[in-house]
């Protein structure tokens, strides 16, 4: 859960039967999620996309998907640690996950959590004198116009049914070279040496 937190820009992917004999075809969009680790046993993520973008109708039919976060990761050359040949050190976690599309309602709520979750990382970011106590929020928006502005987005909750995290860090190394120590210097989820061994 860490890591999706640390890196909630993910992939969302669902395979699909093609129209015609050139078999699945696969749809994916790169999007923004929150995830609410106390929905579900091993969490839920939340997600909207564009109601132009047909992934969601076919997440709708489907009803699952794949997500996929990145996190930090570097090519590694053996000039830096005597290896024989490269490798590539990597964070990632694989989600499948069941697919209910929201209602309005639901929707905005999303939406909220979205922009609250956004507020908060640009907080911590960055020292941003010119920011609104608390973050932006969409409280002076006329709620015409939000209502209008949701019309043209679908917000989806992804139940996780399986979570898959994979960290190659230089642990199959038999010491931490400096690449490895820097790459992890990088990981917002506290990468450490001695948590891979």
């Amino acid at each position: 859960h860490a890591m999706i937190r640390a890196n909630s820009f993910g992939l969302l992917a669902c395979a699909i039967d093609g129209a015609d004999a050139t078999g699945p075809q696969l749809h994916a969009s790169h999007l923004p999620f929150v995830l609410d680790a106390e929905r579900s046993p091993l969490g839920t993520l939340i997600v909207h996309v564009a109601r132009s973008n047909p992934l969601w109708q076919d997440l709708e039919v489907r009803g699952e998907a794949t997500v996929i976060f990145s996190g930090p990761h570097h090519y590694i050359s053996p000039r830096w640690d005597g290896a024989i040949v490269p490798t590539w050190d990597f964070e990632a976690v694989y989600v499948r996950a069941s697919v209910r599309v929201l209602g309005d309602e639901e929707s905005a709520a999303a939406l909220g959590a979205l922009i609250e979750q956004s507020e908060r990382e640009l907080a911590a970011e960055a020292d941003d004198s010119a920011a609104e106590p608390g973050g932006w929020t969409a409280g002076g928006v006329p709620q015409s116009e939000l209502r209008g502005l949701r019309r043209h987005i679908v917000a989806m909750e992804l139940t996780i049914t399986q979570l898959e995290a994979k960290r190659k860090m230089g642990q199959n190394r038999a010491h931490p070279p400096s690449h490895t120590l820097w790459l992890c210097s990088r990981s917002r989820t506290g990468c450490l040496y001695s948590q891979l061994k």
